[in-house]
């Protein structure tokens, strides 16, 4: 910006805008605290972003939806607790799976296609209670941003959508204690500052206790029976200097039903860790890199009349990557940045009447990408950008081999890399101002997708499902996505007109026979 006087508006939905007077005479760093509002907005707002009213009519941006976390807080609550994926599958272009569940469905994909990350470590299995409740603990969130299309280059991995939840930092300047008491669970957060100003922390713990309640029932198969969740959101943050600030945030979470007079048990849950360092290079260029975690399992125990039964299935993720931006002009900001994840696919195994499973895999899955977003004129702007991916089977392991009526011919020890899949996968998107309160925008997105997830959908309850990796029979999933969309802001933002048009194109899509055993069966490709 050139030298002078301007006024800087520094604004965040739910705080009190402030008013800033600066003589600009070289680079500058000014930080803000903004202060919290009391102001209660009687309907609920769903829109692009909280920094400009007219935001989703100058963004390139198509598909997009930013829900605050006040917002989603006064959405109908289901047994008394309100749930961020709930409130996704109220946003066009998704349909729900059932009442009482959490998986979605986005543009004619399927649930699996959907990526969820929580501060962007991936989430599995999103799901408490059998699907009633989502594994996002509202009191630990900040925001959540959900792609439909239109997405950045800098993600990958999933061809329908990407939803971006992100926990809150914890309060810099005083200790705060909240919580709540549900029908079916309770909540308490706490969270301040370690030193203020420099460091903070948060951490959040929610429990249901109809368990507790089981145990009075006069009915035996009820009090012999547990059925309860928990999880746990943690998340530290340190200011080292003023170009530098480090980020350590995890969840871990976990389902439990008991009953015993059935004999059997299935717990599941999920557990991730981020370790995020912001780095400022200088007034034009900063990075991010990242160190994740992810693991997701279930198990399933039965015990009849002696013989004991168990099954288990995992998944876990090692990751690591780095994103640079770089702001080459006041209208031009260039992404880039790479990637690199360890999968390790334990699809199950089973011990009791015969130990045996289905071989593990190991698999790495790296991206790396470079993006622009650009402004051409008054009236267009573009943001595009090309992601190559790459996935990589290895070894040790065991390789299956099928003939043309997929009966087992072989097995075979790997090492090594022995599959290798990859390709590019470009991402464009342009908008046209037609008048100053409306435009038209256009996207084309093309991904790849390299995990699938199996269900058993003849059980009724996805925690059974089971993640499996493209192999040399399992080929990846892609998908070509075009979207065409026309945005009006109407009475000076009282009203949002939007219409979106989509034509989507998959490829290798996952399919089973006829009476397919997808549990305890060691040769699911077979």
């Amino acid at each position: 910006m050139p030298t002078g006087n301007y006024s800087l508006i520094y604004s965040y939905i739910g705080y009190e805008s402030q008013v800033y007077n600066q003589e600009l005479t070289n680079s500058i760093k000014k930080d803000i605290a903004l202060l919290a509002t009391s102001t209660q907005l009687d309907e609920i707002v769903i829109q692009a972003t909280t920094e400009d009213p007219l935001h989703h009519i100058y963004s390139p941006d198509i598909g997009v939806s930013s829900l605050d976390i006040s917002e989603i807080v006064k959405m109908p609550a289901l047994l008394g607790e309100v749930d961020v994926i709930k409130s996704i599958q109220t946003l066009p272009g998704v349909k729900i799976a059932g009442e009482g569940s959490t998986n979605f469905f986005v543009r004619g994909g399927s649930a699996d296609q959907n990526l969820i990350l929580l501060d962007e470590a991936p989430v599995y299995n999103a799901s408490h209670l059998m699907g009633f409740l989502s594994v996002f603990n509202p009191d630990a969130i900040n925001q959540v941003q959900f792609y439909r299309s239109g997405m950045p280059a800098r993600y990958g991995g999933r061809l329908s959508s990407l939803l971006d939840v992100r926990m809150k930092e914890g309060n810099k300047k005083q200790f705060q204690a909240s919580g709540g008491v549900g029908l079916t669970a309770s909540r308490l957060t706490l969270e301040g500052p370690i030193e203020k100003e420099t460091r903070s922390f948060i951490v959040s713990a929610r429990r249901t206790y109809a368990d507790l309640f089981l145990k009075f029932s006069s009915d035996e198969f009820t009090r012999k029976s547990s059925i309860y969740f928990y999880d746990l959101n943690a998340k530290l943050n340190w200011r080292l200097s003023d170009k530098d600030k480090v980020y350590l945030s995890g969840y871990f979470g976990r389902d439990l039903n008991k009953f015993l007079t059935l004999q059997y048990v299935i717990d599941w849950g999920n557990a991730t860790g981020t370790l995020r360092w912001n780095h400022l290079f200088n007034d034009r260029m900063f990075s991010n890199t990242t160190l994740l975690y992810s693991n997701y399992d279930y198990a399933f125990d039965l015990s009849n009349e002696g013989d004991q039964f168990n099954w288990n299935s995992q998944i876990q993720d090692y990751s690591l990557k780095s994103d640079f931006t770089y702001y080459l002009n006041p209208k031009n900001q260039i992404s880039f940045g790479l990637s690199s994840t360890l999968h390790q696919f334990n699809p199950g195994y089973k011990k009791g009447f015969e130990n045996q499973g289905v071989p593990n895999i190991k698999a790495f899955e790296h991206g790396i990408y470079v993006g622009n977003e650009q402004s051409l004129s008054e009236r267009l702007s573009l943001e595009y950008g090309l992601r190559y991916s790459m996935y990589q089977l290895i070894g040790p392991s065991t390789s299956l081999s099928f003939d043309a009526n997929y009966q087992l011919t072989s097995e075979a020890k790997q090492s090594g890399v022995y599959k290798t899949y990859g390709g590019l996968e470009p991402r464009i998107m342009a908008r046209y101002l037609v008048t100053p309160t409306s435009s038209v925008k256009v996207s084309y997105n093309r991904n790849r997708q390299y995990m699938q997830l199996l269900s058993n959908l003849s059980l009724g309850l996805n925690v059974f499902d089971i993640w499996f990796p493209s192999t040399a029979h399992t080929k990846p999933q892609t998908s070509d996505l075009y979207s065409l969309g026309f945005f009006k802001d109407v009475n000076s933002n009282t009203y949002e007109l939007s219409a979106e048009a989509y034509y989507k194109s998959m490829t290798r899509q996952v399919d089973y026979k006829n009476h397919a055993q997808l549990i305890m069966n060691r040769y699911l490709e077979g």
